[in-house]
């Protein structure tokens, strides 16, 4: 006998996700990429490239900062730590006042952060990293939804899967 149990209706209705994940190929990413920037940008939403190397982080800041002037940042190891403690500062306190921006960044960088995206746009990477990044998108989980898209064909030269001893439990 199961009649102690509540019955919960289960028709087709169902809560959207949290985050969606999709993959879109391309033999240029950094392309695609800049192009889903600016389709997904919209005020106060925050959306992230992600890259394996600073310089396609740079070399999209130069592309996108005419655009959107006060609103694109970097974050990457190759900045002077001054710099990447101002710009983290800068970050955390637009979304405390539930402002939008644009974050080009590494997947180090962004990984190690607790900045909550919108849609983040990443090129290709090892899946234990993919999870990581995941983990910035929605993470306050005060969105309806949010995405994550994966571009690429294939692995950046300089993906590396995360080093063991970088990892913690949470």
């Amino acid at each position: 006998e199961l009649g102690f149990l509540d019955l919960l209706p289960s028709g087709d209705v169902r809560p959207a996700p949290a985050r969606t994940l999709s993959y879109k190929p391309s033999s240029d990413p950094l392309a695609l990429i800049e192009s889903e920037i600016r389709r997904a940008y919209y005020q106060n939403s925050r959306v992230f490239g992600v890259f394996e190397a600073p310089k396609d982080a740079e070399t999209l800041l130069a592309r996108l900062a005419p655009a959107y002037p006060h609103s694109v940042y970097t974050y990457h190891p190759d900045q002077p730590a001054e710099v990447r403690r101002r710009t983290y500062a800068q970050l955390r306190e637009l979304e405390k006042e539930g402002e939008g921006y644009l974050l080009l960044t590494t997947g180090d960088a962004l990984e190690s952060s607790d900045l909550d995206a919108t849609v983040l746009l990443s090129t290709l990477c090892p899946p234990e990293n993919l999870i990581r990044r995941a983990g910035r998108v929605n993470r306050r989980g005060d969105l309806p939804s949010a995405q994550i898209v994966l571009i690429g064909d294939d692995f950046a030269p300089n993906s590396r899967p995360l080093n063991p001893s970088q990892t913690t439990d949470y």
